[in-house]
Formats: C-alpha cells, sequence, structure tokens
C-alpha cells in the first residue's frame, strides 16, 4: 500500500504533456501516437506513458486502434451529440448558478471572464492556454450552480469537449464568442435563470454551426443534397 508519490506527480506530468500536445494540434486528430517516440519525447519510461495513454483514453481522447493508439477522430454525428448534451448541462448549470449566485461567485465569474477576454485577445496564447481559460471559466459556472452531480458528469464530456475546440476552433468566432460569454455574466448577475439557460445554450449551438461548417462545409453538404436530388 506504499504510494509513491514521484511517480504519481511524474505519471501526471506525462498526461499534462501529452494532452497539451493533443490541444495545440501537435498531435492532430488521427495521429498514431507510437510509444518508442513517445519516449524519445518526453524522456520517461513504456510504463508511464502506456498509463497516460489509458488516462487519455478514458478522457475520450485517445482510440485504441489495431495498429496501436491514436488521437481521437470526432464524426460531425459525434460532434452534434457532444454539443447537444453540452447545451443541456451548460444551460442548466447557468440557471443553477444564476439562481444561487453570491458575491463571491460572481466576483469569481468576473475575473474568469478577465482571464478569457486577455488569452483570447492575445496573439500569442497557445490552444492549450486558451483552452485552460475557457475552462476555468465553465468551473466557475459549474462550482456557482451548487450540484456536485451535474459537475461530474460534464467532467466526463470535458476531454471531448476540449478535443473539438481545440481541433475545429474558428479564429474569426473570436469576438462573438466573448460577446456571448459576456451575456452570460451579465445574466448570472442579474440572477435571471431563465436568461442565463438562454446565453447558455445560444453560446454552445453557436459554436456546433461554427464546428460542424468546419467538419462538414456546405459545398459539400450542398454537393449531396444535389447527387441526391439527381438520383
Amino acid at each position: 500500500m506504499r504510494v509513491e508519490r514521484p511517480t504519481l506527480l511524474l505519471r501526471h506530468q506525462v498526461s499534462e504533456k501529452l494532452r497539451e500536445a493533443i490541444f495545440n494540434m501537435r498531435f492532430p486528430p488521427g495521429t498514431r501516437l507510437i510509444e518508442r517516440e513517445l519516449c524519445e519525447l518526453t524522456g520517461v519510461s513504456r510504463t508511464l506513458i502506456r498509463e497516460a495513454l489509458r488516462e487519455l483514453e478514458g478522457e475520450g481522447l485517445v482510440q485504441l486502434l489495431p495498429k496501436g493508439p491514436a488521437v481521437s477522430v470526432l464524426t460531425a454525428e459525434d460532434a452534434r451529440g457532444i454539443y447537444d448534451v453540452r447545451a443541456a448541462l451548460e444551460g442548466l448549470a447557468g440557471r443553477c448558478c444564476a439562481q444561487n449566485a453570491t458575491p463571491a461567485t460572481i466576483a469569481a465569474l468576473r475575473a474568469a471572464l478577465r482571464d478569457v477576454e486577455a488569452t483570447y485577445l492575445d496573439a500569442t496564447s497557445s490552444g492549450s492556454e486558451k483552452l485552460a481559460a475557457k475552462s476555468r471559466f465553465y468551473d466557475a459556472i459549474f462550482a456557482g450552480a451548487g450540484n456536485p452531480v451535474l459537475t461530474d458528469v460534464v467532467r466526463k464530456l470535458h476531454g471531448r469537449i476540449n478535443l473539438l475546440r481545440a481541433a475545429y476552433s474558428d479564429p474569426q468566432r473570436t469576438q462573438r464568442s466573448l460577446i456571448e460569454i459576456r451575456k452570460i455574466v451579465a445574466a448570472i448577475e442579474k440572477h435571471d435563470g431563465d436568461v442565463a439557460y438562454e446565453r447558455c445554450v445560444e453560446h454552445v449551438k453557436r459554436a456546433e454551426e461554427a464546428a460542424l461548417m468546419q467538419m462538414d462545409p456546405p459545398r459539400t453538404r450542398g454537393g449531396a443534397q444535389r447527387r441526391s436530388s439527381q438520383a
């Protein structure tokens, strides 16, 4: 029952490095993750690499394929399912947060919003830094919602949500996204649960539209529709 603290710390660092590489698109979706190469990159043993890959598999970031582990590839159908669930969960969190918000909750949200604004508007910010800032913002909302079960459910989707954000982020949506987030905070500050719900759902739906435009461009969809109508 002895706990090897250095090993646990090292395992966490390996998982974080691989997660960061995925979110920064160093390892894009579909990239094979070869243990030998990962050992050379990180300087750790295969045992630690395998443990880290199992952890990322549990988060939905890695898939075990016949040829070995690879970064997960999410289809448009996967994305629609994830965004539908995300909209429901985040909408509920926004409503609960607005209804239960304390001065401390609102202060935390404002601080998280400033963090998101600074990171999004900084041209030198990496993809993982932007994801981390956005995650902290949602952490503040879910903490303010006061529903541990809701937080636990969304945590299981966290990896796949961030994979979608990283792989299909749209730089042209930055300003619009910030406006949507500010509206969420404003509704929570007013303790308006219904509006907070609507603003959270709207934000997710706009993100879904932007992602699906990249995964399934209109030209492709239009071509498919034309071929269908001609058949």
